[in-house]
C-alpha cells in the first residue's frame, strides 16, 4: 500500500517537473509511409528525447485531423483546413505545449519529439511556437510511397475513386510544400528513407549531430522496430513494395508526381 502511494507520490512530482521544463522540440515530418514512425521509434531510445504515445494530433483538440474532413492521409486535399499562419492561433499553440507535455514519460529529457504529418503546412507557425524547435524531414521513393497509401486507405477505409492518383499527389504537395517552406526554418535536416534503412549509423550519427547529444550505442540500432504493423530489423521495404508495381501504376504515380521524382532522383526508366 506504501510503495503504490509513494510511486503515485513520485508520478505527480514528476509530471510538474515536467510541465514547468523548458524542452526543445523535434518535430519529424514526412509525408504518411515514409518511414516517420521508425525514424521516431529509433530517436525516442535516447536518454534525451521524450516520444509521445501517438502523432500529436490525436492528443489535442486543438488540431484538426484529416479523418475529421474526411480525407484520410490525404490531407493535402484539404491543405487550406490545416495551414497555420506563422503568427495565427498563439493561444491554440500554447494548449497544444501544455495537452502534449501531459503524456511524457522522461523527466530527464531535453527534447520533446512529435511527428503529425499535417505539420508541414505549419511550419512557421510551430518555430514560433516551440522553443527551440528543431525539423527533421524524411524522404522516401515516391512510387513506395504512392503505392503504400494506396494500400493503406484501402485496407482501412475501402477504396475511393482514382486513390493511386490522389496518393501521388498527397506525396509530390508534401514534398513541394517542404521545400517552399524549408528555407524559412533555423534549425532543418533532411534526410531519406533510403539512407536510414541502408545506412543506418552514418544516418543516425548525422542527426545526433544537428541535436547536439550524444551517440547512439550500436545495440539500440540492431533492435527491432514495428514497421508496416510488423516488429522487424531496421530494413528498406522499397523492393517488397515497388517488385509488383504494374507500368499503369508507375505511369498514374508519375502523371502526378513527375517533377518531384526527378527532383529526389526517384524517378525510373520503364518497367
Amino acid at each position: 500500500m506504501l510503495s503504490k502511494r509513494s510511486s503515485k507520490i513520485k508520478d505527480i512530482i514528476s509530471k510538474i517537473i515536467i510541465s514547468k521544463k523548458t524542452h526543445k522540440w523535434i518535430f519529424i515530418i514526412g509525408c504518411y509511409n515514409s518511414g516517420t514512425t521508425l525514424l521516431t521509434g529509433i530517436l525516442e531510445q535516447h536518454p534525451k528525447i521524450a516520444g509521445l504515445p501517438a502523432e500529436g494530433q490525436f492528443l489535442t483538440k486543438e488540431l484538426i485531423t484529416p479523418r475529421d474532413v474526411g480525407v484520410p492521409r490525404l490531407w493535402t486535399e484539404k491543405e487550406s483546413v490545416f495551414t497555420i499562419a506563422a503568427r495565427d492561433k498563439q493561444e491554440s499553440a500554447k494548449i497544444v505545449r501544455r495537452d502534449w507535455k501531459k503524456y511524457v514519460k522522461k523527466v530527464k529529457a531535453e527534447f520533446i519529439m512529435e511527428r503529425t504529418p499535417t505539420n508541414i503546412a505549419r511550419l512557421e507557425w510551430l518555430q514560433n511556437n516551440f522553443p527551440d524547435a528543431h525539423f527533421i524531414h524524411i524522404i522516401r521513393n515516391g512510387y513506395a510511397v504512392s503505392l503504400g497509401i494506396d494500400k493503406k486507405v484501402k485496407e482501412k477505409f475501402g477504396n475511393k475513386t482514382n486513390l493511386l492518383q490522389r496518393a501521388a499527389i498527397q506525396w509530390r504537395r508534401s514534398a513541394e510544400i517542404f521545400q517552399e517552406n524549408s528555407k524559412k526554418l533555423k534549425g532543418v535536416l533532411e534526410i531519406s528513407y533510403e539512407d536510414l534503412t541502408e545506412n543506418t549509423e552514418k544516418t543516425i550519427e548525422e542527426i545526433t549531430e544537428f541535436l547536439h547529444i550524444s551517440p547512439f550505442k550500436k545495440n539500440i540500432l540492431n533492435s527491432k522496430y514495428k514497421i508496416h504493423e510488423q516488429n522487424r530489423k531496421i530494413q528498406n521495404l522499397n523492393p517488397e513494395r515497388l517488385k509488383n508495381m504494374t507500368i499503369k501504376q508507375k505511369k498514374v504515380i508519375e502523371s502526378e508526381a513527375d517533377s518531384m521524382l526527378k527532383y529526389y532522383g526517384y524517378k525510373q526508366n520503364e518497367i
